[in-house]
């Protein structure tokens, strides 16, 4: 590959201080880090829609190569990202009401919702049809929320950022959603009698 040993152990951070001076392996190393991360969320977020999460991922990428000077050197790399990409999507729900006129729906599993050792005792392809049109019906807040936890594994702090709201707001709406997809799903729970 050419690349140092040692500019694989920077961090992100590091890195675009780097990409942003000019360097070409700074740049590749967080594109490998990050742009299966960043398809996943737009795949999440525009309603499994294949070709237009490619071409999400592509312009954020772009923009990073374009203006590297827009990322923040006091802040970490990866809730930035996530912030350009939820604001992406924000823009295309706003532009094209993708959540209005989409007869598709997201590509979710159940894994966050119950716990695997149950999968028998429930009918898992209806309970994944379900939630799935479950967290299509959520608000794009709520749903960018939810994603951002469970699915980007990302804390309460940072998606306070990325959403810019405060902390107490983030951990209320994800305890709400839980408790609002809880009723939904609740002839799926495996210990109901």
């Amino acid at each position: 590959m050419g690349r140092s040993i040692s500019i694989n152990n920077l961090s992100d951070e590091r890195l675009m201080n780097l990409a942003g001076k000019g360097s070409k392996d700074a740049f590749s190393i967080i594109y490998e880090r990050y742009y299966n991360k960043m398809l996943n969320f737009f795949f999440r977020m525009l309603n499994s829609n294949e070709e237009k999460s490619r071409d999400f991922a592509h312009d954020l990428f772009l923009k990073l190569i374009e203006k590297p000077q827009m990322f923040d050197q006091s802040k970490r790399l990866r809730p930035w990202l996530y912030t350009i990409a939820s604001n992406m999507c924000k823009n295309e729900y706003r532009s094209q009401e993708v959540r209005k006129n989409s007869n598709t729906e997201i590509a979710y599993t159940t894994d966050i919702l119950i716990d695997e050792s149950q999968y028998d005792t429930i009918d898992k392809v209806e309970l994944k049809k379900r939630l799935k049109f479950e967290l299509n019906n959520l608000d794009e807040i709520n749903r960018n929320i939810f994603i951002l936890r469970f699915y980007e594994e990302l804390n309460i702090k940072e998606i306070s950022n990325i959403i810019d709201c405060p902390e107490g707001t983030v951990k209320s709406k994800i305890f709400y959603t839980l408790k609002k997809l809880s009723v939904k799903l609740e002839d799926y729970n495996p210990l109901k009698n």
